[in-house]
C-alpha cells in the first residue's frame, strides 16, 4: 500500500509546485500516517516515504517563502485570490473545527511562541484557540473590511484575525491578549511581514481604550461577568458612534441578547456573526 502510494507521487508532475499545495498536504498527512504505524513495511520503503517527505515539505517551504515575499512587496490582492482558492469549501463549513485551510495560513505567518510555561488564566478567561482560518476570510469577506476601519480583537492570541485582516483588507487592527508571549509572536510575525497597520497590545481588555474601534471581533475570549462588563463598555460605545461587532462561538448567544445591537445575519454559534448598534 505504501509502495503504490510512493509511486503515485513520485510521478506526480502537478505534485511540486505552488498549485499543488493543498495535494501535498494530504500526500504528508497521509505519509505520516504510514510512518507512524506498526503495519509491516520494508526499510527501503521507510526510506523512500521519509526522502519524500522531506521533498513535499521542501516544496512547501519554498511556497511559503515565496508568498510571504509577495506580502513584503505588498502585492496582497494576488494572495488574497491565492488564499480563498485553498478554501476546502466556497461557503465557510458550520463549526469550530479546523481544517487545511488552518495549515496553510499557519504556513504563511509561521508564527513562533518562545517555549516557555504560560501564567495561569483569570477565571473567566477562556483557553486560547485561534479562529479556524474559513471564518477568518469570511469575517474579512462578509464585513467588507476597508482601510477606513479600526478593527479590535478581544484576547486575540497570536493575532490571526488581526494579522489576516489587516494583511488583505488594510485596515487598521488591534489584537488585545493578556499573554506576553502571544503578544511578542503577533509583533514578531507583523515586523516580518511588514504589516506596520496590525498592532498587538498586552492588556486586560477591560481596561483597554475602545474608543478607536470602529469593528470589534469576540470568539469567545471570556465568558460570565468579564464579557458582560466588555458588553457593558461596547454598549457605551455604540452610544457615541456607529460600530459593528463580529463574533463566534458560544459567545454569540448573549450578544445576541443585548438590546442595544440588532443581528444582521443569523445567530448561529458554529458561524460568523455580524451586529451593529442599534
Amino acid at each position: 500500500m505504501l509502495d503504490g502510494f510512493l509511486a503515485e507521487l513520485e510521478v506526480d508532475s502537478d505534485l511540486f509546485g505552488r498549485d499543488g499545495l493543498r495535494k501535498r498536504i494530504d500526500a504528508l498527512d497521509r505519509l505520516d500516517f504510514f510512518l507512524g504505524s506498526a503495519g509491516p513495511r520494508s526499510s527501503l520503503g521507510v526510506q523512500r516515504a521519509v526522502t519524500m517527505r522531506s521533498r513535499l515539505d521542501a516544496a512547501n517551504a519554498a511556497v511559503y517563502d515565496a508568498i510571504r515575499e509577495e506580502i513584503r512587496q505588498g502585492s496582497v490582492a494576488d494572495v488574497w485570490q491565492w488564499l480563498r482558492g485553498q478554501r476546502e469549501t466556497e461557503l465557510p463549513r458550520h463549526g469550530l473545527s479546523y481544517d487545511s485551510l488552518d495549515e496553510i495560513v499557519s504556513g504563511l505567518l509561521q508564527l513562533h511562541v518562545p517555549e516557555m510555561e504560560l501564567p495561569e488564566l483569570a477565571e473567566e478567561m477562556v483557553f486560547y484557540q485561534p479562529t479556524p482560518a474559513r471564518h477568518i476570510l469570511d469575517l474579512i469577506e462578509r464585513f467588507d473590511l476597508r482601510e477606513t476601519d479600526r478593527l479590535v480583537d478581544f484576547g486575540a492570541g497570536m493575532g490571526h484575525v488581526s494579522l489576516l485582516a489587516s494583511m488583505f483588507s488594510g485596515c487598521q487592527s488591534v489584537g488585545i491578549e493578556v499573554q506576553a508571549a502571544y503578544v511578542a509572536a503577533a509583533r514578531q510575525c507583523a515586523a516580518d511581514l511588514g504589516l506596520e497597520q496590525a498592532r498587538f497590545l498586552e492588556q486586560d481588555v477591560r481596561e483597554a481604550d475602545l474608543g478607536w474601534g470602529t469593528v470589534f471581533y469576540l470568539y469567545t475570549p471570556f465568558r460570565g461577568s468579564m464579557l458582560a462588563e466588555v458588553l457593558q463598555r461596547l454598549e457605551e460605545e455604540s452610544r457615541k458612534r456607529p460600530i459593528r461587532i463580529a463574533s463566534l462561538g458560544p459567545c454569540t448567544a448573549e450578544i445576541a441578547a443585548q438590546s442595544w445591537v440588532k443581528a444582521v445575519s443569523a445567530v448561529d454559534e458554529g458561524r460568523l456573526c455580524l451586529f451593529e448598534g442599534r
